[in-house]
Parts: C-alpha cells; structure tokens; sequence
C-alpha cells in the first residue's frame, strides 16, 4: 500500500467504525436481544442491542490482536450513546440521566451475560463522561491508531517529504492538535501520551 494512495476508509479508526455498523450476519444476536424482558417489546433498542453484541464477541475473542483494547471498548460505549441520540431522541446534555440509558445498562449486562464473555472487561460506563467527553477521548485514540497505522506505510514507501504532504490532511486536525497539545508526559513518542487519557 502506496501512503500517497491512502483515503479516509484505509485508516483503521474508520474501518472498525464501518465493522461496527456493518449488518451483516446480524441476525446471528438476535435470540440474545430478543429474550431480555426489558426491550422485548422495543424493536429500535432490539437492533441497537444485536450490534453491540456482535462487536463485544468480536472484540473479546480478538482482544490480542488489538492495539488498543481499552479503546474498543470506549467505541463502543461511544457509539451506543452516540446511536441513542441519534435514533431515540435523547439530547446530548441529557444522556447519562435519561431512562433509556438506564435501561441499556441492564441491556449491556444481559448481553455480557448471555454471551459468555467474563473474560473481557467492558462496561457500558456512566460515572459522568459527558458527550462531549467521550468524543473528545474517541478523536484522540483515533488520532493515535491512525497515526501509528501511517508511520508503518509512510517512510518505506516514499520519501519523507511526500509522506509528510499525504499524512497532513489525513490525522492533523485542529481537534487532534489541540489534544496532542493539552497531553502532558513524554512527547518524543507521542503513542507515550495514550497513557495519560
């Protein structure tokens, strides 16, 4: 893979977010959703329910090949919130004291539960992470792993002033830099600063 050739879709933050809203052999979670009491009469939260289990599963069996496993698990708390906004009109200031949050917590549990997968610690987490906390901390993961994926194609491939040229409008955004810049510790590594959000 040519960096100079490099899209949005190659980075590895936005292909695990299109896996993640990826439907195929969804059905698969269906019977695990469609037997907890408290959704069983609630279609939408049916659906939302089947996703977050289909990537649980997959995240708890590949939890070694992952870079960031503590970041799988921040995407996914984020994109069930993020999905609760989105298609069950909770507003954003409210997300963490509305009633269907609450509710799928429970939800959560049960799919743990029923899928067997005490082995991997991800908790649908509360303890007052705003929205805006949450995507603050998912952009500056994503910087990182993107980051990381490019240094691996960039200085191989072609010459440092090109890959330089092809990284800049891929991860440099005003938000990341404002991140990197508020991480305190080591910055001869900036995958060093991962540690301290």
């Amino acid at each position: 893979m040519n960096v100079s050739s490099l899209t949005w879709n190659d980075l590895p933050s936005k292909k695990f977010y299109y896996n993640f809203n990826d439907e195929k052999n969804i059905t698969t979670y269906n019977h695990i959703c469609e037997n907890i009491s408290k959704i069983q009469s609630d279609n939408e939260l049916i659906r939302l329910c089947t996703k977050p289990a289909k990537n649980l599963k997959y995240i708890s069996d590949n939890r070694e090949t992952i870079t960031f496993p503590s970041k799988r698990c921040d995407d996914i708390n984020y994109w069930i919130c993020e999905q609760l906004i989105k298609n069950h009109r909770v507003s954003k200031s409210h997300i963490n004291v509305s009633q269907i949050f609450f509710k799928f917590i429970f939800v959560w549990k049960e799919i743990k539960k029923k899928l067997n997968v005490s082995n991997y610690s991800c908790n649908f987490t509360i303890g007052g992470v705003s929205m805006d906390d949450r995507t603050e901390r998912k952009n500056f993961y994503d910087f990182y792993e993107n980051y990381q994926f490019l240094e691996v194609y960039s200085p191989h491939r072609v010459s440092p002033e090109d890959a330089e040229k092809a990284k800049e409008p891929l991860v440099s955004t005003e938000d990341f830099q404002t991140q990197t810049d508020k991480s305190p510790g080591p910055t001869s590594n900036p995958l060093k600063n991962c540690f301290y959000i």
